[in-house]
């Protein structure tokens, strides 16, 4: 029987509390909890916003000043709650994603009175890829979000009832959105022509145009953000935030404007087509994008319906425009996320001229179709927000054997992120200077300047000539712990022992063997040479039960590097009478106890076949590894 007490106002308030609950507890369950280890695009940023946010700082461009405004003190206070800066940047995007749906769900009820299609469709939207991933980890497009559905809010309620104080309200909140993320000018566009005629029959639209100007310029002012901040005293600022000309290449997003160019040339458009293709349909399936298109189709029948359904269509319509002419500005996913935001508003605006079974029919579709999207994308999801790399990339630097005041160098992304967070908001690593690649290294004033360390695989993506270039010539190259490496210009410390020669004036020096833990050992040798090596050798350390190792199955574990320290400096580039470190890490557990440790070097021919340069083998006694049976030097 119905409830008389029940109003439809009262059913609005439980819908949205309810879906916003129960968004908010899929959020929080997958939620970025630690500092970013992602490398997917969707995780670009993600460190450098969880680091700004924590220190109150400036972030790249065009700066972002009312995410940031926001969003420090929102971290400051959960800080206090002693949640964790990281998780706590995570919470703020959860907050806004929240919003955003729960938002959705009251402009939805606008269109229709059924519970389960506008429940359903809210939900739907909640879980479409990017909409969830924004909604758990630090980043812009959560606010972006909120912003765009408050604008439709309004702009559906001046289009119903038009006032002038409202229309300028509207003017403040796209001049918001427009200076928070240029992106949301696309909506601006069909919602500025579509309400262009309700403005122009104002008492003076002159004056009403004006006041709007002033209304969206004000929408800029976070911006005044970043020079205060600055004043301040911030210690995290991207580019040159503190000079004019940095503060407006950071407003303009000069450093990408090669990527703001339109793309117009036929191969460019059916490349940025196939793209948005297949991205919608991925995002929402095919059979969603036709449910969608046919929605929209049916709303433009209907006279009453008509007029919201064309701008549905022109904002749809706006954001595929741009990712097919700007197709490399912005990420894919991220701008089509009005087209999908534009697709869920049309399922209930064409579904609304139904009869009312027929839209719970429509409801209990979505729903389906929102259980599947979330059981198809919640291990891509939480991938992102629970991969390790971050906390693994720290735990292996601050393994580091390196002095204080040592320069400790990652690239500008997550890497480096993961190192700043850990020093600046952490407190760890403090004693070491943690600069990323646009360092200066010749200018740097650090008492081991003339020595940078690095994490080996950076290598990969700045080579020795890079190296090389930055630091000076000839370059070394040495560990300085598992995965670890020290590169420098300057000459390496002398031999201060005999060692024992394997060849081609090749010598080893002596070695270390560090356990960690109980369950792995790194072995660490140390090489040089009395002349100049004649090849290129590989290196190879190899641990097993047996005094000899006869076959595959008496290996316990083995580690080979193509060429010493862990492939990147080769034995045909050493500089005699140096010592050069390498690190060899035998990973455990191991089913047996450990009783020899074979290591040494080899080369292969033509033919594939390997030749020893020499071995030495080590044999555990009174607990210390001891050479029992050296080759004869050749």
């Amino acid at each position: 029987m119905p409830f008389p007490n029940v109003t439809p106002k009262t059913v609005t308030i439980g819908l949205t509390v309810s879906v916003g609950m129960f968004v908010a507890g899929l959020y929080a369950s997958t939620l970025m909890m630690t500092i970013n280890g992602c490398g997917h695009e969707y995780c670009i940023d993600v460190g450098e916003f969880q680091i700004a946010l924590a220190l109150w700082g400036t972030v790249h461009y065009t700066g972002y000043p009312l995410y940031m405004l926001l969003g420090s003190p929102f971290v400051a206070l959960l800080r206090i709650a002693s949640i964790p800066p990281a998780m706590g940047a995570s919470l703020y995007s959860l907050v806004w994603e929240t919003a955003a749906v729960a938002g959705l769900v009251i402009l939805l009820r606008r269109w229709s009175q059924n519970v389960l299609l506008v429940g359903g469709v809210s939900l739907l939207f909640a879980v479409i890829e990017p909409v969830w991933v924004h909604g758990v980890l630090a980043e812009v497009y959560s606010l972006s979000m909120a912003l765009t559905i408050a604008i439709l809010y309004l702009t559906f309620e001046l289009h119903e009832r038009w006032s002038d104080q409202r229309g300028w309200v509207l003017a403040l909140l796209g001049g918001l959105g427009v200076a928070h993320h240029r992106l949301l000018a696309l909506l601006l566009i069909p919602v500025g022509l579509f309400l262009l005629p309700k403005a122009w029959r104002a008492k003076s639209f002159p004056r009403w145009l004006l006041l709007a100007g002033l209304c969206f310029g004000a929408g800029f002012l976070p911006y005044l953000d970043i020079p205060l901040r600055i004043a301040l005293g911030s210690t995290w600022n991207y580019d040159q935030a503190n000079l004019w000309q940095g503060f407006w290449r950071i407003f303009r997003g000069t450093e990408v404007a090669g990527l703001q160019q339109p793309q117009v040339t036929l191969s460019a458009l059916l490349v940025a087509a196939q793209d948005i293709k297949q991205t919608l349909s991925t995002l929402l399936t095919w059979p969603g994008f036709i449910l969608m298109g046919g929605a929209a189709a049916y709303g433009i029948w209907h006279t009453s319906t008509r007029w919201v359904t064309g701008l549905m269509v022109g904002v749809a319509a706006s954001f595929i425009l741009f990712a097919l002419v700007f197709h490399d500005a912005v990420l894919i996913q991220a701008s089509l996320m009005g087209v999908c935001l534009a697709g869920c508003v049309l399922l209930v605006v064409g579904a609304s001229s139904l009869q009312r079974a027929w839209q719970t029919i429509g409801g209990l579709v979505c729903l389906g179709w929102a259980a599947w999207l979330l059981t198809n994308n919640w291990s891509f999801v939480t991938a992102l927000t629970h991969n390790p790399g971050g906390i693994a990339y720290t735990a292996t630097v601050e393994k580091l054997e390196a002095p204080s005041g040592s320069v400790i160098m990652a690239p500008w992304g997550s890497s480096y992120f993961a190192l700043a967070y850990a020093q600046r908001v952490e407190g760890r690593m403090t004693d070491w200077q943690i600069v990323d690649h646009r360092a200066n290294f010749k200018t740097l004033t650090a008492p081991t300047a003339h020595r940078v360390y690095t994490h080996a695989d950076t290598l990969y993506v700045f080579g020795v000539p890079w190296w090389a270039e930055a630091l000076g010539s000839p370059l070394r190259v040495v560990s300085a712990g598992p995965q670890l490496v020290m590169l420098t210009s300057e000459a390496l410390a002398p031999p201060t022992q005999t060692g024992i020669r394997l060849g081609d004036h090749i010598v080893l020096d002596h070695w270390e063997i560090k356990p960690l833990g109980s369950e792995s050992l790194n072995v660490v040798l140390y090489w040089s040479a009395t002349d100049q090596p004649t090849a290129n050798y590989s290196t190879f350390a190899h641990v097993s039960d047996q005094e000899v190792i006869s076959k595959p199955e008496d290996l316990l574990a083995q580690s080979d590097y193509t060429a010493p320290v862990y492939g990147w400096y080769p034995t045909s580039q050493w500089i005699p009478h140096e010592v050069i470190r390498e690190d060899h890490l035998l990973q455990g557990p191991f089913e047996r106890p450990p009783k020899t440790i074979v290591i040494g070097m080899y080369q292969q021919d033509v033919n594939g076949a390997f030749l020893q340069l020499g071995q030495v083998i080590l044999r555990q006694q009174a607990g210390s590894w001891i050479a029992i049976l050296p080759n004869a030097p050749k």
